[in-house]
């Protein structure tokens, strides 16, 4: 095989990637069937950073948490800081088991909160929608 056409094979097969990770979206749709994230649980990479991020976003100020995809000791306590932030700020709203753990209810808190939110970005959001278990 020529560099010409392994050149063109990488670049469609990159096309092709990028498509299925990126092509969708605008159109991203909650997803009542992702798996919980958190201990015992077989987190994808994805959700987890969606948690990270949520709580780098909303609380963590100048101690960030790795954005790394893995559901450690750190992610955890976000994850329950998270919880309690979203009972304190949204009484009557949301009211969430401070488990460590995002299951549809947390879900639907997070993914609510954050598509009001004009500082986030929407695709971000959109494609958290997808990954993390909601009941939408």
């Amino acid at each position: 095989m020529t560099v010409k056409h392994r050149g063109r094979r990488v670049g469609a097969a990159a096309a092709v990637a990028a498509f299925a990770v990126f092509g969708l979206q605008g159109v991203a749709q909650a997803n009542p069937d992702a798996p919980n994230v958190g201990y015992g649980y077989r987190n994808h990479p994805s959700a987890v950073v969606c948690v990270q991020k949520f709580y780098n976003h909303y609380l963590a100020g100048p101690a960030l948490i790795a954005t790394d995809g893995k559901f450690g000791r750190e992610t955890y306590a976000a994850t329950r800081r998270l919880q309690q932030w979203v009972n304190q700020t949204y009484k009557g709203q949301y009211s969430l088991d401070v488990d460590g753990v995002v299951g549809k209810r947390t879900g639907d808190a997070l993914i609510g909160i954050a598509r009001k939110d004009q500082w986030i970005d929407p695709v971000f959001v959109n494609n958290c929608a997808a990954a993390l278990p909601t009941t939408r």
